[in-house]
């Protein structure tokens, strides 16, 4: 008997002002929606450069089968070493919600 599960992660993107965007994000597993998300993101104007970025972003997640809702903040940025070699990091928090029998990450 041949079970292959398929994931598709279907997002739509939009800028709504220089340095700042919204996401909507379907991931679907089997052709049944699993989660809805939705993220909030921007970039910082302080210590900015040419081969530095920085920024936020706020993911909210609430998993259909279970009701979980989870809550990421995380600080994104960014470096350019040269034309060939780059890097990004993340660091942030998790929270899901304590009516769900969530835990803090």
């Amino acid at each position: 008997m041949d079970e292959r599960i398929e994931y598709l992660q279907n997002s739509c993107n939009y800028v709504f002002a220089d340095g700042y965007a919204v996401e909507f994000e379907l991931p679907i597993k089997n052709t049944a929606v699993k989660e809805f998300k939705v993220a909030l993101q921007g970039t910082f104007n302080f210590f900015h450069s040419s081969k530095f970025i920085h920024g936020w972003q706020y993911i909210a997640e609430l998993h259909k089968n279970s009701k979980a809702f989870e809550n990421d903040l995380l600080y994104v940025f960014g470096y350019q070493f040269n034309n060939n070699w780059s890097m990004l990091s993340m660091a942030g928090f998790r929270y899901t919600d304590v009516g769900s029998k969530g835990h803090i990450e």
